[in-house]
C-alpha cells in the first residue's frame, strides 16, 4: 500500500481518493476483480444486473430473491426464523383496471 494514502483520509482529499481508486479499478475487468477478491477476508461483492443476480451463488444460498408472476424481485426482509415472511404476491401492474 502506498504510505502516503494514509495522510489523505480527511474530507478534502475525497475526489482525490475517488480518483485514484477509479483508476485502480478501471485496470480490471469486474471478472479479474472477482477472482482476486473472492474467497478472501475483503467486504466485497461485484455489481450484478439484474439478469445475473439470480444465479450468483451468495444469492442463491440466502435465498435473497424470489419470483413472482415470472418476475424476479428482492425477497421480503427482514427474515425471521420463528415468524417466516408472507409469499410474495404479485403487484398490480401499471395502469392495471382494478375489478
Amino acid at each position: 500500500m502506498d504510505p502516503s494514502l494514509v495522510t489523505r483520509d480527511g474530507p478534502e482529499h475525497r475526489n482525490e481518493m475517488r480518483a485514484l481508486f477509479a483508476a485502480s479499478f478501471a485496470q480490471k475487468t469486474r471478472a479479474q476483480w472477482c477472482a482476486i477478491l473472492e474467497g478472501t477476508d475483503a467486504c466485497f461483492a461485484p455489481v450484478l444486473s439484474m439478469a445475473e443476480a439470480p444465479d450468483h451463488p451468495h444469492l442463491q444460498a440466502r435465498g435473497s430473491l424470489v419470483e413472482v408472476d415470472g418476475i424476479v424481485q428482492p425477497a421480503p426482509a427482514p427474515r425471521f426464523s420463528r415468524t417466516p415472511a408472507e409469499k410474495a404476491v404479485s403487484s398490480e401492474r401499471r395502469g392495471a383496471i382494478r375489478p
